[in-house]
């Protein structure tokens, strides 16, 4: 029997493969026997498997974040592919890498970095431009936003996703301040750079992904706006005024409070950030419903997605390009990042240093 991945697993058929543990439970069947619930994945993705007439010592052997050996029978269960386990058995970590089990993002990280570079040069806000530029030469904090996931289930959830996420709303943003000249851009992109980056200490980048306890207590809206107080506190005479800015930018990307926005958007670039991440995530979401749709039977897919709670029409979404690479020309990213550089309105008038207080009424 040959060793395959997750995403070649078919119903009917037995097969072997090395996976991860996502998540693991012991249950009881009406009979009182026992049996695993088991996450798995690679990455490709991931598979739910059972494994029954289980025992406690198999249950305590394989714990999330272990890697195991599978035999297994392909299955389907309401449009689903799962596996029944006839044998699960551990694997130790030195006999695999574990960056061959999780999926990673399609673009890559040193060019959508370099993106980041770009942009940071193009901004008409020497503050601004400088809080980038911290934010980049912090190595311990780019180590780990270059690998942390977006979100948990929802969207962008496999290494590099943040980074991503990040870079794509960057994108975004940067498209509606092109045609809405009374946009501040260099604010409007700093807000989409810095909104999501409190979530470095709200999820784990692996092996498995999972929640982190200081996340759990106080949320990435409000972690990034203690980041932003680090960084700022960096650059000579940051005005306090723009700080509070971002601030408000992260606090009220969700939106409303009913969906974790600690204040509502209350100028016009956080209303754009907010919408902009709205949409690439829901995106995303979308087009990961319709990659793991497993029927070809019907428009629609056969499970609803698990963030929009519907279920997704499929024939509208093309495929991508094959060379398809937003961040990766010769320039790093080509007109992303420098052909906007420095660039002034003519209705902005003499350069301010310190930009406008949108707090402050006159």
């Amino acid at each position: 029997m040959q060793q395959i991945t997750i995403s070649d697993i078919e119903p009917g058929e037995m097969c072997m493969l090395t996976a991860l543990v996502k998540s693991i439970r012991l249950r009881t069947t009406s009979k009182d026997s026992l049996y695993l619930d088991i996450e798995l994945a690679d990455k490709t993705g991931t598979i739910k498997a059972k494994k029954w007439d289980a025992t406690r010592e198999e249950f305590q052997s394989m714990p999330p974040n272990s890697f195991v050996n599978v035999v297994a029978h392909g299955d389907e269960y309401r449009g689903t592919s799962q596996l029944k386990i006839k044998s699960i058995a551990p694997v130790s970590e030195e006999d695999i890498d574990p960056s061959d089990f999780m999926p990673v993002s399609r673009f890559d990280i040193d060019q959508m970095v370099d993106y980041l570079a770009g942009t940071a040069g193009s901004l008409d806000d020497e503050h601004y431009s400088k809080l980038w530029r911290v934010i980049l030469d912090d190595k311990e904090f780019m180590a780990q936003f270059t690998r942390c996931p977006a979100a948990m289930s929802y969207h962008h959830v496999f290494l590099g996703g943040l980074l991503e996420h990040t870079c794509e709303v960057i994108r975004l943003c940067d498209a509606i301040a092109g045609i809405r000249p009374e946009l501040d851009r260099a604010l409007l992109l700093s807000g989409a750079f810095i909104h999501d980056m409190g979530k470095i200490q709200e999820y784990t980048s692996g092996p498995a992904f999972q929640n982190r306890d200081r996340g759990m207590l106080l949320s990435h809206i409000y972690i990034v706006t203690e980041m932003l107080d680090g960084w700022a506190a960096q650059i000579e005479d940051f005005p306090q005024d723009k700080l509070d800015l971002l601030k408000h930018i992260a606090l009220s990307h969700h939106g409303q409070r009913e969906w974790g926005a600690t204040v509502e958007p209350s100028f016009p670039e956080a209303i754009v950030v907010h919408f902009t991440d709205n949409i690439d995530a829901k995106l995303n979401n979308a087009k990961m419903t319709i990659a793991e749709d497993v029927s070809d039977e019907g428009d629609f897919t056969a499970q609803p997605s698990r963030m929009l709670r519907r279920r997704i029409y499929k024939r509208t979404l093309r495929p991508e390009p094959d060379d398809y690479n937003p961040f990766g020309n010769e320039d790093g990213a080509g007109e992303k990042t420098g052909e906007r550089k420095n660039e002034k309105r003519p209705e902005d008038g003499p350069e301010q240093e310190d930009g406008p207080n949108l707090f402050h009424r006159q």
